[in-house]
């Protein structure tokens, strides 16, 4: 099935059309169930952060930063998954592939350049229900991103909040 992006997200694809992924979060039983095994592990990040503009890729993972959304998305596993022992921490709300997805960023950081600040959801860490994504794909990430939005806006009234985003 094919969509037209642009009656569905004010026009910023203008009018490409694009493969209709059917993404859906994976339930709570399920993820339960599936919690030591890999898979997609989105981050979903707080309006009080500051982030870069853009889409950065890597390896099993992706970023992405507008005014609308901030969002990444990588595939990999948990902690409890690494260790079952850990002690808790605050850097649990980010998984370890999600770590060193933020960190490489932040590593790129530029001395004089503004600083990032991440924040994430740290009770939202849904799973995205599919067996295979192409995250250097920017169709793909695009629709990611409008099943966010639209997941965001039913949490929220149709409200989003507005993201600190730097160039």
């Amino acid at each position: 099935m094919e969509r037209n992006l642009t009656t569905e997200v004010g026009g910023i694809a203008k009018g490409a059309a694009i493969r209709d992924l059917r993404l859906r979060w994976m339930s709570k039983e399920r993820a339960s169930r599936r919690r030591k095994r890999l898979g997609y592990t989105v981050t979903i990040y707080n309006p009080r952060g500051l982030y870069p503009r853009g889409t950065v890729m890597v390896p099993g993972g992706v970023f992405s930063a507008d005014e609308k959304v901030v969002f990444s998305v990588v595939w990999g596993g948990t902690w409890e998954r690494l260790d079952p022992d850990l002690p808790y921490s605050e850097l649990q709300g980010l998984s370890p592939d999600c770590l060193r997805l933020v960190a490489s960023i932040m590593l790129c950081e530029r001395r004089d350049g503004a600083r990032c600040r991440f924040y994430p959801e740290a009770q939202s860490t849904p799973k995205i229900d599919k067996k295979r994504l192409r995250l250097d794909r920017e169709d793909v990430i695009r629709e990611i991103r409008i099943f966010l939005i639209d997941q965001l806006q039913l949490c929220t009234g149709g409200s989003c909040a507005r993201f600190q985003i730097w160039h």
